[in-house]
């Protein structure tokens, strides 16, 4: 019934099984349920390790008539010989009283041969059999023939690093909650949990860590190990653990509830919740007369089982005890949870205005996105006004979208435009169009997108200059910026634009921004505060631009911005927030805030915010030396379609040139120049010419410089932000060794007050001679700051040559021993180790001889294992 493996702490007692010194023939194994499948694995895994031979143990498996009256035809030698034979016996709880003399008289012929038996028993043992078995046991005990294991369930301390082992990821914190809630720590229903995650998807893996996403709902059968026992107990057992499971959280009123919906006797319910607390599965609540699932993940397996007009007879049971008063439950998600599952089978009108109520979010109720999906569904289904309807589609397409389940909100969108066009407010369809674009575009249907884009196709209402904006908005999202900006130029210009000015003016200054064409949006971010103060309602507006500027790297613009509008960070989405955060230098909360966007959004679309984000993302890591992890963030947005792509391309340049290959890195920056061009892109390409000198210093062909500084000098005349400013003064200073733009480039860097902007900066021009070395220091402690193992390593040979100290030599020795850990666990070779730390092969070598004498492991991949596991810690601080 559960999957309750031998946890890692009672690994040694299945050795002791096999152990030829161990006297007791009879090992009993008892726990909540225990599976015998999972002790074979262990025990197949310890004949593995031991003698490379699973055949040295003779696994058995027996009833209780085949151990009694077959005992006999087995090879019992002694106990010497080679081999060993165990006879696995499961449930002896249920063995008939009469044949327990029987089975202690086995137990003694046991003794001293080569036969061991493992019996398992289910914790408590059933009260009708309690003091029978043990008295039983205690004699046979007594006597020195069984040895007891009692399988405990992990503390909660230790379940997210075993999560960790068996997931190879660092689970985060809600995942491991919700495994906690599930499983109250049993490995083995850890294990079954796990499993059932991943193979629907519940489980997101980004960046080597777990994340847990609840939008899907797995489909199991009724021979699953988690319920297959009940099953089998046949009605009324099986109805009455699917009922409970549902209204369980009724408490009292629970054992009434169920009989009322299976038309049972009430009385016939309380003696099956008895069985099934005697059997382990149910636990009886005094303080609340209730009962729950001693292991509640068989619970959330029972309610996958129900059937359809089951489910919702359940949920109206449910439903009309707690609006009558007969019922309470303190979980706030319960009700509306069996609203949208009671659909019609309750008062419609009320059950609509709970469950929008549900869903509406506020600091009360912190409803979450994938709640209050099936919630504004049910909504939808159940209201008889049109027009409510249609708003309620709305809500839900965009909870949907902000969720990252682009195919529920493209249904609820195409059936506003499709069935509800009458009742769309004037003026408000674009929004609707915008919102189905947005939707097919994050669900990957991009032939459909394509079409709208090229005027091939638009199956919704419209006028001439709605289907225009729309349109543009559309090419926006392919990445094609100088085609969506000519169109709204046009639109703009058109005698009627009066009626989609709104529209207009609310993403054509971004799309021309990245073209290089700021003035539109200059004036716009200078007008927004009066706006505000107008009486305006500007909140997509300011969050829009506020966007755009951090995007741009504008920190002290865009933090004025909500300052002079009286909004927070909060308003921005979360890849603006991550940006902001990584510009403030607190890169652990950024990259956290990184890797739930990418797991709980939707695997396809990676607009101009997501594609910034995930640059600055792989910067960190590749300045912490997780090079391997930042290649495969990039990978990941590769496969979005992202709006910037020459951004990502900048960050796998930098990978090429960390592990030695130069010229590799310098194409990549070329071909991306390239496409930037051909797409009319102008935003952030002042980073690639500015790498393109970085890469020409570092090898001395400097020819093109006066090239890169031309071209960055026009960026930063077009642009008109800080960063590309510094980038401009910074190859000034190289190309004319002006001493003097150098020095307005440092204080700039320290006027923008963003740590890994400065600290590079910096370094920058201490590599390019135009300032005093003596910088490093300040360069180098930002990187520390930071958590920039690789740049600090990276930066020390340079301090060393220009003879500026490198302090806390404990440190650097630990700082060391940890990054060329993370390299290996990375999984780079010797020779691209090397290149990473600007070193040789040969004092590689050296290094990693000392760091496994550090470290106590005796290879790569156990030193690998150990830093992937958690088990292998630096601290430096």
């Amino acid at each position: 019934m559960h999957l309750d493996r031998i946890p890692a702490v009672c690994q040694e007692t299945v050795r002791e099984i096999v152990d030829r010194r161990s006297g007791e023939p009879l090992v009993l194994i008892g726990g909540p349920s225990v599976d015998l499948a999972g002790i074979v694995e262990e025990l197949d895994a310890y004949c593995l390790e031991e003698t490379g031979d699973t055949g040295s143990t003779q696994i058995v498996h027996l009833s209780f008539a085949e151990l009694i009256g077959g005992v006999h035809q087995l090879d019992r030698g002694p106990a010497a010989d080679a081999g060993m034979t165990v006879l696995l016996v499961g449930d002896v709880h249920r063995m008939p009283p009469d044949v327990l003399p029987a089975f202690e008289e086995v137990v003694e012929r046991l003794s001293g041969t080569r036969l061991r038996c493992v019996c398992t028993v289910p914790l408590p043992v059933p009260r009708p059999v309690r003091a029978r078995f043990g008295s039983a046991f205690a004699r046979l005990k007594e006597t020195g023939l069984l040895r007891q294991v009692i399988l405990r369930p992990l503390p909660r301390s230790r379940l997210a690093q075993h999560v960790r082992m068996m997931l190879e990821a660092r689970p985060e914190p809600d995942l491991v909650t919700r495994l906690w809630e599930l499983t109250r720590g049993w490995p083995g229903a850890v294990a079954s949990s796990l499993t059932i995650m991943r193979e629907h998807g519940l489980v997101r893996m980004v960046d080597r860590h777990a994340y847990l996403d609840e939008q899907r709902s797995p489909v199991l059968t009724n021979q699953h190990a988690l319920v297959r026992t009940l099953h089998d107990m046949k009605d009324p057992v099986w109805g009455v653990a699917k009922a409970i499971a549902v209204l369980g959280p009724l408490g009292a009123a629970a054992t009434g509830l169920v009989a009322r919906a299976l038309e049972l006797a009430e009385d016939d319910v309380r003696a099956t919740l008895l069985r099934l607390e005697q059997e382990g599965v149910l636990q009886y609540l005094p303080a609340s007369s209730g009962w729950r699932f001693r292991i509640p993940v068989v619970a959330a397996a029972l309610r996958t089982l129900l059937g359809p007009y089951e489910r919702r007879e359940l949920a109206r049971t449910a439903v009309l005890a707690l609006w009558s008063g007969a019922a309470r439950c303190d979980d706030p998600h319960y009700l509306p949870d069996r609203l949208a599952e009671a659909g019609r089978m309750v008062d419609p009108e009320r059950a609509t205005a709970e469950l929008l109520a549900a869903a509406k979010p506020s600091s009360a109720n912190g409803v979450a996105e994938e709640h209050a999906i099936p919630w504004l569904h049910a909504a939808a289904k159940l209201t008889a006004d049109r027009a409510e309807r249609a708003t309620i589609l709305l809500a839900h397409a965009r909870t949907c979208l902000a969720a990252g389940r682009a195919d529920l909100a493209l249904r609820s969108s195409d059936l506003v435009l499709r069935c509800h066009d009458d009742e769309i407010p004037d003026g408000t369809l674009p929004g609707v169009c915008l919102i189905q674009l947005g939707a097919l575009y994050q669900a990957n249907h991009l032939d459909s997108l394509e079409k709208v884009a090229s005027g091939e196709w638009w199956p919704w209402p419209g006028t001439r200059l709605e289907r225009a904006v729309c349109r543009a908005y559309a090419l926006s999202l392919l990445n094609r910026w100088k085609e969506a900006c000519e169109l709204l130029e046009q639109v703009r210009r058109d005698e009627e634009a009066g009626s989609v000015a709104g529209y207009v003016r609310s993403f054509a200054p971004i799309t021309s921004l990245w073209l290089g064409q700021a003035e539109a949006f200059n004036r716009d971010v200078a007008a927004l505060p009066h706006r505000h103060a107008s009486g305006e309602d500007t909140l997509a507006e300011v969050a829009c631009h506020t966007s755009a500027l951090l995007a741009l790297g504008e920190l002290r613009r865009a933090e004025q911005l909500l300052t002079d509008t009286g909004q927070t960070p909060e308003l921005l989405g979360v890849p603006s927030r991550m940006i902001r955060l990584v510009q403030h230098g607190r890169v652990a909360e950024a990259l956290e805030l990184m890797r739930k966007a990418l797991a709980h959004n939707a695997p396809n679309g990676c607009d101009a915010y997501q594609t910034v984000m995930t640059f600055a993302a792989a910067t960190l890591q590749l300045c912490r030396g997780q090079l391997t992890r930042a290649r495969e963030l990039v990978t990941t947005a590769r496969s979005r379609r992202p709006s910037l792509p020459h951004l990502l391309a900048l960050a796998e340049a930098s990978y090429a040139g960390l592990i030695g290959e130069l010229d590799q890195a310098r194409s990549i920056i070329v071909d991306a120049l390239a496409q930037a061009d051909d797409a009319g892109i102008v935003a952030l390409t002042d980073y690639l010419w500015t790498a393109l000198a970085d890469l020409a210093v570092f090898t001395g062909a400097t020819e093109a410089l006066p090239l890169y500084l031309q071209q960055v000098d026009k960026i930063a005349a077009q642009l008109g932000t800080e960063q590309a400013e510094v980038h401009r003064l910074s190859l000034q200073a190289l190309v004319h060794g002006d001493t003097a733009a150098a020095e307005a480039a440092r204080q700039l860097l320290q006027r923008q007050g963003k740590p890994i902007e400065q600290a590079t900066g910096i370094e920058r021009l201490v590599r390019y001679g135009v300032a005093e070395p003596r910088l490093l220091a300040e360069s180098y402690a930002l990187y520390g700051d930071l958590g920039s193992l690789l740049n600090r390593a990276r930066l020390r040979p340079l301090m060393q040559e220009h003879g500026v100290a490198v302090p806390g030599r404990q440190e650097t020795l630990v700082e060391n021993h940890h990054l060329l850990a993370l390299l290996v666990t990375e999984g780079l070779s010797n020779k691209q180790i090397a290149a990473a730390l600007c070193t040789s092969d040969k004092s590689v070598e050296g290094r990693l001889s000392r760091l496994f004498s550090y470290t106590g492991c005796r290879s790569r991949v156990e030193l690998a294992t150990a830093m992937f596991t958690g088990r292998l810690e630096f601290r430096t601080r």
